[in-house]
């Protein structure tokens, strides 16, 4: 009667409901699959590790060598401009070398420029009284002679230090620049590759919240 037809209706409605529930169900299981498949084979792909450990790393490393950049800008910028003072007379005399006043501050540089001034006056003085032969003038030439060696090596012991010194800053500044520029573009490759990895994690999660 009426009653049984009813009941055989809402059976064949359950029954119909049901089987598309798991259709639908497996249909969802084989998303999920799919969904997990591609992020191991991505992780597989890229070789990836633990990505936000990976790249606050690589971040903090970059901060780190921004931070030794901008140190070795300034020395290079200090060793620069020591080393223009001398660069027009690098090749010159010493005598033209220690008026430059980055050779002329140096303490032992100073301190030969006065000796050798006392043994000039000591021979200017001595020369009044004694001829060129005399044993005491010969021995304050000798006297002046030494000291003027002893500048004129010095001299070229602070200008030899000062052309290192600027090659070694630019040489420094240039390996820092190379491997901040490495490291930043490294960064900004792991960054494409944690946005891809996060896409696919996200469709995992979504994919897995939709099955259970």
């Amino acid at each position: 009667g009426y009653i049984e037809r009813q009941l055989e209706s809402r059976l064949a409605m359950t029954e119909q409901a049901t089987g598309w529930m798991s259709r639908r169900l497996g249909d969802l299981r084989g998303e999920l699959n799919e969904a997990e498949r591609r992020l191991q084979a991505y992780v597989r792909e890229q070789d990836l590790v633990d990505m936000g450990g990976v790249t606050t790393f690589e971040a903090s490393e970059l901060e780190q060598l921004n931070s030794r950049l901008v140190e070795a800008r300034q020395a290079f910028a200090q060793a620069e401009n020591q080393y223009n003072q001398i660069a027009d007379v690098a090749n010159g005399d010493w005598r033209r070398q220690v008026t430059v006043p980055v050779v002329r501050s140096n303490s032992l540089v100073a301190e030969f420029v006065g000796a050798e001034a006392e043994a000039r006056a000591k021979v200017d003085r001595l020369s009044q009284r004694y001829g060129p032969r005399h044993p005491t003038m010969i021995e304050a030439r000798d006297e002046l002679s030494a000291a003027s060696e002893t500048l004129r090596s010095q001299v070229e012991q602070v200008v030899a230090s000062i052309e290192q010194d600027y090659e070694l800053a630019r040489a420094n500044l240039r390996s820092l620049e190379r491997s901040f520029n490495e490291n930043r573009d490294a960064i900004r490759d792991l960054q494409t590759k944690e946005f891809e990895f996060r896409e696919l994690e996200r469709e995992v999660e979504t994919n897995r919240t939709l099955y259970n």
